[in-house]
């Protein structure tokens, strides 16, 4: 049975009322159409089945009787689908555009679902906690960097002052012993009594000089 044409872009494509038409998807196609598909395919299963009752029932075996009765079951739904769209579908259509549809003036639809900005959106968290991490670990190594200057810094100047300390210690032991200390000490006391004597002399002869008459009468 051939399938009836309409103006109606709500018809669907198919030669035979017995081939199945598949809906289309219906994120593909606004909710208003969806249910006029549904509705026609509806139909036309019910009218696959009319057909295949009607063949068994009236024993139809020729082509040409086959060809009748699917002819007369596409006018029927020619008929029927002809009320449905234009009388039925139309203004249920409109209705719906206009009253359930309809989107009030000021009213701020939420953002489409967007899967690849919240993957974005993930890789960012992921991203940021790795760079925290980062900063930590930075922050870590840089306190124990500080710390381990300082320790350094105590270590140089321990060796420091441990050289130096061995130095005084080599300069120590260079110096002479306590026996030759006294022996130097007895002859520097020998040699100040020795020069105090000789001062002590020449203070003499200068406070008194020898008087050369005296010792002319004398004679």
């Amino acid at each position: 049975m051939k399938r009836p044409t309409t103006s109606s872009p709500l018809t669907p494509s198919t030669s035979s009322i017995s081939t199945r038409t598949p809906s289309p998807p219906r994120s593909s196609m606004p909710c208003v159409h969806f249910v006029a598909f549904q509705v026609i395919e509806i139909s036309m299963n019910r009218f696959t089945e009319m057909e295949t009752y009607a063949t068994r029932m009236l024993k139809i075996t020729s082509k040409e009787s086959q060809e009748a009765l699917q002819q007369g079951l596409s006018t029927v739904f020619e008929k029927f689908l002809s009320k449905f769209v234009e009388e039925d579908l139309g203004p249920w259509e409109t209705y719906c555009k206009e009253a359930c549809l309809k989107v009030p003036a000021g009213l701020v639809l939420p953002e489409k679902f967007d899967a690849s900005s919240n993957l974005c959106e993930d890789e960012d968290v992921k991203l940021d906690a790795e760079l925290n991490s980062l900063r930590e670990r930075k922050a870590a190594a840089e306190k124990e960097t500080a710390e381990l200057r300082r320790d350094i810094k105590a270590l140089e100047a321990h060796v420091e002052a441990k050289a130096s300390f061995m130095d005084a210690f080599d300069q120590l032991q260079n110096l002479p012993l306590i026996d030759d200390l006294g022996t130097a000490v007895r002859d520097l006391r020998k040699s100040v009594e020795e020069a105090n004597a000789l001062r002590a002399q020449r203070y003499q002869k200068l406070l008194f000089p020898a008087n050369p008459s005296a010792s002319g009468d004398s004679g």
